[in-house]
């Protein structure tokens, strides 16, 4: 097996990849209570998800103008960021089903 110099066999990574677009989407809900004229009460919730998402989508590169798009085999046209054990097809790793939520109590004094 060789180092990061190149070759055949296991390369460093450099643990770098592309992250494909994703909306978050959130709601706040809370009460505030005025208690008199120095006290304040907050209760609330943030609720968050994010859309699904592929965390390992770096393409193969981008073919030269005039070849087979589908080809890349120029070293120019090759992305250096793209390591097949997790960007290939049937072997990425996706976010799903995410969802957050944060409660949060105050309680202000003022003076």
């Amino acid at each position: 097996m060789t180092g990061s110099s190149g070759g055949a066999g296991c390369q460093r990574f450099n643990g770098i990849t592309n992250i494909q677009d994703f909306a978050t989407f959130g709601l706040n809900i809370a009460l505030h209570a005025q208690l008199n004229k120095y006290a304040m009460l907050m209760i609330g919730t943030t609720l968050t998800t994010d859309t699904r998402h592929l965390i390992t989508a770096a393409s193969r590169g981008k073919a030269a103008l005039g070849g087979d798009t589908n080809l890349v085999d120029q070293p120019n046209e090759i992305n250096p960021v793209r390591r097949d054990v997790i960007d290939q097809v049937g072997r990425r790793y996706a976010v799903g089903d995410v969802f957050g939520a944060m409660g949060y109590f105050r309680f202000l004094l003022t003076f």
